[in-house]
């Protein structure tokens, strides 16, 4: 079983098996990763879990601005502070 938690790195990654580290001695010193096969089938999952956030992005956007359950309200339509362009 693949376990990742919350805080998961590169190292929890490497340990589950889902990329490989390869460290190169040098100066400056190399480190390069690499999706293993187990990694890679995560890819196609993931493409999907992407295009249903951005094809629903409205919707929970709404929902966190009505939903009066909702601790921390936000508004709808911005960008995220800081957020990489797309």
């Amino acid at each position: 079983m693949v376990r990742v938690t919350e805080g998961a790195d590169l190292r929890t990654l490497e340990r589950n098996e889902l990329l490989t580290r390869t460290f190169t001695p040098s100066v400056p010193v190399r480190v390069d990763y690499e999706l293993t096969s187990l990694g890679q089938s995560l890819l196609e999952p993931i493409r999907h879990l992407k295009d249903w956030a951005e094809s629903h992005r409205a919707d929970v956007d709404a929902a966190l601005t009505t939903n009066p359950a909702n601790p921390t309200p936000r508004a709808t339509g911005g960008s995220r502070t800081g957020a990489a362009p797309r």
